[in-house]
């Protein structure tokens, strides 16, 4: 075993260069494997805290195939939702849409998602899985028609100019809403710039 040693030393001292080299790869596979089994587990982390946000007995269903023909696709329908309803194991439905609207505010005019939400007892579902939490104001609430609460970047002026606060009027699509709340930071930019309005006013 010793003579093993030696030798395996003495080839070092006469290849240091290969030597080095062979080391350094080792090093950096070593590395990379644990480089990659991190980032798994810190994926898979945001992966169960995005699903334990919206709890373990809800999901979403969407219109279309995949992300890209959510907004595109055919808008799911009362029958769909009859459907849905009869399925053994669900609760309760929450219904909701969003659509890419027009969206003027003084003199400046901005295409943003606006999403009908409903205001029965279906509500708290949708402000769960939509992170819908009120920083100034109120929320939707039964009897709401033309109004409106508008995310955290429309109160700090990211979206237009001017600051949109409480009793704001804003124009969606040429119909004019007062501003009744404004949602605490979420973080995502797009989710920030959103504006919810009554189900039942924006199915209309």
């Amino acid at each position: 075993m010793i003579r093993y040693f030696k030798l395996a030393y003495s080839n070092i001292q006469h290849r240091k260069k290969r030597a080095y080299l062979t080391m350094l790869g080792i090093f950096i596979g070593i590395a990379a494997i644990v480089a990659l089994i991190s980032l798994g587990q810190g994926l898979q982390n945001v992966i169960n805290e995005q699903i334990e946000s919206i709890g373990a007995d809800k999901i979403m269903i969407y219109s279309g195939t995949g992300l890209t023909s959510i907004f595109t696709a055919s808008p799911l329908t009362d029958h769909d939702v009859n459907v849905i309803e009869k399925v053994q194991g669900i609760k309760l439905i929450a219904k909701m849409s969003s659509k890419l609207a027009r969206v003027k505010f003084g003199d400046e005019t901005k295409y943003v998602f606006v999403s009908g939400i409903p205001t029965d007892e279906t509500r708290k579902v949708v402000e769960d899985m939509q992170s819908i939490d009120i920083a100034e104001g109120r929320n939707l609430e039964s009897g709401d028609k033309y109004k409106a609460v508008v995310g955290y970047n429309h109160r700090n002026g990211d979206v237009v100019e001017k600051d949109v606060s409480l009793r704001s009027k804003i124009l969606i699509e040429s119909q004019e809403f007062k501003v009744v709340g404004v949602m605490e930071k979420i973080g995502n930019p797009e989710d920030d710039a959103n504006i919810y309005i009554p189900l039942d006013t924006a199915q209309e």
